[in-house]
């Protein structure tokens, strides 16, 4: 009699010969060139298969810990190495544990675990693991909680996922994703819990190099335990070739941008800052004239801030700023009322979130102008920016860069407006600032004062367009009383 061939014996038996072979495993475990959703690709990009190649030759070192960082510019597939490295540590050895963290949570979360589930999903054994949304771990009730991967978000205080992450004899996976934002400590940490002996420590940090220092660039730096990479982007297959052409044309081959976001390497100075300063101070002395005269009062309510900032504004020039320290929609309003008389301005632009709501509507009961703006809203521009907020911060920087508005004298505006971070999709489209609470929580305060004077830019168009069409019908009118006249 024929023997009966036990098809999850061989699948057992195919994985495990991969179990120092992340290349082949790739290979092995994924539907290349089927139909579905990798109809179009035969396999890893050629910088990946480099470095699955180099895990390969150095796991033939037993004992030594495997340390591998990679620079890159945008869309050239870290994510998805990170879920293969994932899939191949926990599938091909047992007991496998280990941490995945990212920049933020937000990356860890709609980025980093998304791409997970996405070759999970198509992962030859997925059935061997259940995929959480902050876990991927064995289906045997035994090794539940000794065969798992944890998705961590990293807190610069609570730093036990971290230290406390020991597997000795077994396996131990560290990924950090989008590593320059992860701060020394974190890194400090990781590195002494890695000290198990007889265990096969592998630790990977990937990410766009933003920072000029920290730890991610000293791996690059001081190359002694590290093993660096960088990868430009216009080298991958799968990058929008398109898309890096125009931004080497508006950016410039040299630009830090360029430099960060397609070559992968670090820039001259931090380039995840939305408005960097020199583009600031490359403002002054810019004395521009208008010819006409728009005022507004701008306002960040900042439920979830440090205060009510408040912008008198003239041409995008600050006359007078004012801090309100206190959460009451009537007396806001009040105070408001008072600024408007004495300034003879009946035109303002506040962010209706929250409590703004509740000041816009008063106002226009009152009979004041206001431009209500959403900031979390939609997008005009909804494929390139995350919200609104993105897509107007977005507009200061460009006005800033072509030097259109005047010298910004105020300096806790521009404190501001310097601090606030963002990043890019991987798809190198959508762009999005970091929530205030993380600037806040870099910085020590909100950028209230920014986000108000972005407003009242935006505000300004409404008057200067509403003026414009006063002056139409204006003119209207006198030209139709001269016809009736004659």
């Amino acid at each position: 009699m024929p023997q009966t061939i036990n098809p999850q014996l061989e699948l057992i038996n195919d994985l495990a010969a991969f179990t120092h072979d992340p290349y082949k495993f790739v290979i092995y475990a994924f539907p290349w060139g089927e139909p579905g959703e990798l109809k179009e690709y035969s396999g890893p990009e050629e910088w990946q298969t480099e470095l699955l190649c180099d895990v390969r030759d150095k796991l033939k070192t037993p004992h030594e810990a495997i340390r591998e960082a990679a620079a890159s510019g945008h869309g050239v597939g870290k994510s998805a190495l990170a879920s293969w490295l994932i899939l191949w540590a926990i599938a091909t050895h047992e007991d496998t544990r280990g941490v995945i963290t990212a920049n933020t949570e937000v990356q860890l979360r709609t980025k980093t675990w998304a791409e997970l589930s996405k070759w999970h999903r198509l992962f030859i054994a997925r059935h061997w693991f259940q995929l959480t949304a902050t876990a991927i771990y064995s289906v045997d009730p035994k090794h539940e909680r000794t065969w798992r991967i944890d998705c961590i978000p990293w807190s610069e205080h609570k730093t036990e996922a971290f230290a406390g992450l020991h597997n000795k004899g077994n396996r131990i996976l560290v990924i950090f994703d989008e590593s320059s934002a992860i701060p020394d400590a974190i890194w400090e940490v990781s590195e002494g819990a890695l000290t198990d002996e007889n265990t096969e420590i592998l630790w990977f940090a990937f990410g766009n190099p933003t920072r000029t220092g920290g730890a991610f660039r000293r791996c690059f730096d001081y190359p002694s335990r590290w093993t660096p990479r960088r990868v430009d982007s216009r080298d991958c297959k799968i990058t929008n070739k398109v898309e890096l052409e125009k931004w080497r044309q508006e950016y410039g081959d040299e630009s830090d941008f360029f430099r960060v976001r397609v070559r992968g390497e670090h820039p001259l100075e931090d380039t995840d800052v939305l408005i960097p300063r020199k583009y600031v101070d490359a403002l002054k002395d810019n004395n521009l004239v208008f010819p006409s005269i728009q005022r507004i009062i701008a306002v960040d309510p900042s439920l979830g801030g440090d205060k009510c900032a408040v912008h008198v504004m003239e041409n995008y020039k600050v006359l007078e700023s004012i801090g309100l320290y206190h959460r009451d929609t009537m007396k806001i309003v009040a105070e408001l009322m008072i600024l408007s008389h004495d300034t003879k301005i009946n035109d303002f632009a506040i962010d209706s979130i929250g409590i703004g709501k509740g000041i816009v509507d008063r106002l226009r009961e009152l009979g004041k102008f206001v431009q209500a703006i959403n900031s979390s809203e939609k997008a005009h521009e909804a494929k390139r920016f995350a919200n609104r907020r993105a897509e107007m911060w977005w507009g200061l920087r460009e006005s800033i860069y072509r030097r259109e508005i005047p010298e910004i004298e105020n300096k806790e505006i521009v404190n501001d407006i310097c601090a606030v971070r963002f990043s890019m999709n991987s798809g190198m489209k959508e762009i999005a600032l970091e929530p205030k609470k993380e600037t806040k929580k870099t910085r020590g305060h909100s950028p209230d004062d920014g986000d108000a004077f972005v407003y009242g830019i935006e505000g300004l168009k409404h008057v200067k367009k509403r003026a414009s069409e006063q002056d139409y019908h204006y003119k209207r009118r006198v030209k139709r009383s001269k016809k009736r006249f004659y």
